[in-house]
This record gives structure tokens, sequence and C-alpha cells, in this order.
């Protein structure tokens, strides 16, 4: 009996999960500083809105969405009171004109609050532009 002919499958690399990051580091009243990001990010990747929220622009929507979110606080110093936490309020990753994630950054309590002057922030996340084959 005859072997199939190998082939390449292609489908788990056309809707295999992305990785992402940004990273920056605050001014004072929360400013977005310094910029570091990856593939994937909008031109101006971070904008600050009112007090602890930032938008994450991408670059492209992703059509499966949003898998995975993770983020790091480095403080310039630490203080419970201060940046602590983000949380995830907002996820637009599928937006075909405008593409985003929104998130909250917090204290230890979970009250919004701006980060401090050279606070650095990461937020880590995963996209997939196509759904898995359920079938």
């Amino acid at each position: 009996m005859p072997r199939p002919a190998p082939y390449v499958n292609t489908t788990s690399q056309e809707s295999s999960p992305n990785k992402f990051y940004v990273q920056w580091t605050s001014g004072s009243s929360g400013a977005v500083g310094t910029v570091s990001r990856s593939v994937g990010m909008a031109a101006t990747p971070v904008t600050h809105g009112s007090t602890g929220v930032y938008t994450l622009s991408l670059a492209e929507p992703w059509a499966a969405g949003l898998l995975r979110f993770g983020y790091s606080i480095k403080q310039a110093s630490y203080s419970s009171s201060g940046a602590c936490h983000v949380v995830l309020t907002g996820d637009a990753s599928t937006n075909l004109t405008t593409p985003t994630l929104t998130i909250l950054v917090t204290t230890a309590a979970g009250a919004a609050v701006e980060p401090t002057t050279n606070d650095v922030i990461r937020v880590d996340f995963e996209l997939q532009l196509q759904p898995n084959n359920a079938g």
C-alpha cells in the first residue's frame, strides 16, 4: 500500500499565538515616557487617559483575539499605595479600525493610581490571527 505524500500542515502556523509586549517608563503624573515595544504595536503604542488608564494600540486587528495577558511593574521606590498591579479592562483586539487593549494601573488595594516618575511598566500578551480548527 502506498504511503501518503508528505506535506507541510500550515494551519498550526497560521493560527499559532503571537507574543507581543510593550514597556514604558512613566513620567510625572502617569505620563508615558520612554517606550520600548515589540513588533505588532502601532506607531504610538501607549496613550494615557484618566487616572491609571492606558490604551495599548495594535498595528492590526487579530481575528481570534487575545489569548493571554500578563504584566510586571518595577516601581522607582516601592510603595503599596503606588502602581502595584495592572488590570485588563478592555479588549478590542479584533476591532477592524482601531484594535486596542485597555488597562488600569492599581494600588495593592485595587484603587486606580498614576504610576510615579521612573516606574517601569511592562505588559505581555498573546494574540491569535485565526481561530483554531475545531473540526
